[in-house]
């Protein structure tokens, strides 16, 4: 298990950097299965749909699971957005980029699924 060694690195960003690792080493489907563990008991976490959505949208049938965990992210991100605070923050923007990904992503998952 990885140890954060840079302050404020929150336990969900821990979590996303092992399954990045076990993703890249091959282990897709352990990568899913350990991110979606920690999800399920933090299921509070922001950014873990969108990641989930990433690594199911990369496995042959993982089509409808990359759909339902990037909607949930879509949904959560856009009431964070409502708050004129996040909006205009550094966090705000990061947030934009990442649903424009989420969109782009589940644009291309809609169609495989057709």
């Amino acid at each position: 298990v990885l140890q954060p060694l840079v302050p404020g690195l929150t336990e969900e960003r821990v979590a996303w950097l092992q399954a990045q690792g076990l993703s890249a080493t091959k282990k897709n489907q352990e990568a899913i299965e350990f991110l979606r563990t920690h999800f399920e008991k933090q299921p509070n976490w922001v950014y873990a749909p969108l990641w989930l959505g990433k690594l199911y949208a990369m496995e042959k049938t993982g089509g409808w699971n990359a759909r339902k965990y990037l909607m949930i992210f879509l949904r959560r991100s856009e009431a964070m957005l409502a708050n004129e605070k996040i909006e205009q923050s550094v966090e705000g923007k990061t947030l934009k980029n990442n649903r424009a990904e989420a969109e782009a992503i589940l644009a291309r998952v809609n169609q495989s699924l057709e």
